[in-house]
C-alpha cells in the first residue's frame, strides 16, 4: 500500500518497461462536467488521461450505465465495455485498474482486483467507508503484493506545496492546532481532502490529538447519509 509520503513510488512503478494494460472502474456521466453535489463526475476521464500520459495502454472499462460507458469508450477509442466489472477483470485482465465509484463500493472493488492478479490499483477517496474495512483490505494488500494508490492529488496542488514549504521554513512560526471547516460538502468527501492536506503540511507525521463535530439530518449525496456541517482538528502539539 502506497503511503502518501511515498507517492513517488506510485510513479516508479507505473514506468512500465513493457506496456501495461490499463482498465476504469465507474467511468462517470457523459455530459459535462458538474460540480454540483450528488455525484456523477467525469472523475474516471481524468484517472483514463493520467493512465495515458504515463504509457499504459487503456483497453477496457465498465460501468452500470451502457451510456455513459459507451461515451466513455467512443472518448477514447476502446472497444472492450462491460457493465460487471468482475467480469471485465476476468475477460480482459488489466494490470492496471482506476476505481472511480462511490466510496460504499470501494474496499470490494480493491480486494476483487487484486484477487484477479491487477498489479497497480489506484482508487478515488475517500478510501474506505469506515476503519473497520482497512484490516481486510491491508491483508488482501499484503496477501497478493497489489501495489495500492489513493488519489488524494490535492496535496500537489502548488498553492499548498508553497504552504508546506513555508511552514517547513519557520516562516509562519510554529503550528500548534490545524482545523479545517466544510460548508455544501461532506467529511467523507471533501473533507477526506482536508484530512490528508492538514497531514501534508506537516510532512504527514504522526498527529497527536484529533477532535471533531458533525451534524446530521437530512443530507445525502454520493451514496451515503451525509452531514449538513462539519469540522475537524489536528493538534500536532510536541511534534516539531
Amino acid at each position: 500500500m502506497i503511503h502518501p509520503e511515498n507517492s513517488g513510488n506510485l510513479v516508479k512503478v507505473m514506468e512500465p518497461t513493457a506496456k501495461l494494460r490499463g482498465a476504469i472502474i465507474g467511468v462517470g456521466k457523459a455530459e459535462e462536467r458538474t460540480w454540483a453535489k450528488g455525484g456523477g463526475h467525469k472523475i474516471g476521464y481524468d484517472h483514463a488521461h493520467a493512465m495515458r500520459s504515463m504509457g499504459v495502454e487503456l483497453t477496457t472499462a465498465a460501468d452500470i450505465d451502457p451510456v455513459n460507458l459507451a461515451t466513455f469508450q467512443k472518448e477514447f477509442g476502446i472497444s472492450s465495455g462491460l457493465a460487471d466489472y468482475r467480469e471485465m477483470l476476468a475477460a480482459e485482465k488489466p494490470d492496471v485498474v482506476g476505481i472511480c465509484t462511490y466510496v460504499g463500493l470501494h474496499a470490494e472493488m480493491v480486494e476483487n482486483c487484486a484477487r484477479a492478479g491487477v498489479s497497480v490499483i489506484v482508487c478515488e477517496k475517500p478510501f474506505v467507508s469506515s476503519p473497520a474495512q482497512l484490516d481486510s483490505v491491508r491483508r488482501t494488500v499484503e496477501e497478493t503484493g497489489v501495489t495500492l494508490g489513493i488519489a488524494h492529488i490535492r496535496r500537489f496542488s502548488p498553492c499548498f506545496v508553497k504552504a508546506r514549504d513555508l511552514i517547513r521554513e519557520g516562516a509562519i512560526g510554529q503550528p500548534v492546532l490545524l482545523c479545517g471547516g466544510l460548508g455544501g460538502w461532506d467529511l467523507s468527501e471533501f473533507g477526506s481532502h482536508w484530512i490528508d492536506l492538514i497531514r501534508f503540511l506537516r510532512d504527514d507525521r504522526p498527529v497527536k490529538y484529533v477532535m471533531g463535530q458533525a451534524r446530521v439530518r437530512d443530507g445525502f449525496g454520493y451514496g451515503h447519509r451525509s452531514e449538513e456541517h462539519t469540522s475537524e482538528l489536528q493538534s500536532l502539539t510536541n511534534l516539531v
